[in-house]
């Protein structure tokens, strides 16, 4: 299967410098179950005022004659650097399953969380909580929940956490967590854990270690 494991580039202008774009790694079960090939690696430099690099990396992956099917899995991490210059540069990761019957449940992780915080009745519970705890915040809360654009909803949010903070006195800590939009949606339930007492109604995700060796990155290419 082909994975584009590296793509990335940029130049050294302070408004897009940097490294950014798509990249991937490759997780296996265990040692000695695929076999990788490189299909493609390029590196490019334009030399000048605004020196421009870019970097691509394609591989084919296969699973060898080790591979379990029953037992085994082949992993693709999508992963993104966005650039943090650039509104809307998107930073989503996930993960793909190649080769195997099963999803791990380290890695199945991140849709979970994703589907929980989304979850109607956990967002609808942790603004509940904070109103009990606060009730001075629903304008501020309603204000947040009347925006559609990612850096004004995390400022209203951030708006809701600071005023909870001055009425509570209690520092409820950075609330923004990774940027991504599942953090953004995040937010208020990050204030309602932080204000103490809140259980959700429907039980978070639980967080695995991850359990596998890696194969492939842009930092270790197949020899």
């Amino acid at each position: 299967m082909e994975v584009i494991l590296e793509s990335r580039g940029g130049h050294d202008g302070a408004a897009t410098g940097g490294h950014y774009g798509s990249w991937a790694r490759i997780w296996a079960s265990r040692e000695g179950i695929t076999k990788i090939t490189i299909i493609k690696d390029e590196h490019s430099f334009t030399p000048g005022r605004l020196a421009y690099h870019k970097d691509t990396v394609i591989i084919d992956v296969v699973p060898n004659e080790n591979f379990n099917e029953e037992k085994d899995y082949i992993l693709c991490e999508h992963k993104r650097s966005p650039n943090p210059f650039l509104g809307g540069s998107s930073s989503r990761e996930y993960y793909e399953l190649l080769f195997g019957k099963k999803m791990p449940a380290w890695a199945d992780f991140p849709k979970a969380w994703s589907c929980w915080v989304r979850n109607f009745e956990v967002q609808g519970s942790a603004i509940k909580h904070i109103l009990k705890k606060v009730p001075t915040a629903k304008e501020y809360i309603e204000y947040a929940q009347r925006k559609t654009a990612k850096g004004t909803i995390t400022n209203a949010w951030l708006e809701v956490a600071e005023h909870c903070e001055k009425v509570t006195g209690k520092k409820l800590g950075d609330i923004r967590g990774s940027g991504t939009w599942t953090a953004v949606d995040a937010m208020p339930i990050r204030i309602a854990q932080r204000l103490g007492g809140w259980k959700p109604p429907v039980p978070r995700p639980v967080y695995g270690e991850r359990d596998a060796v890696l194969v492939a990155s842009p930092y270790k290419l197949p020899k």
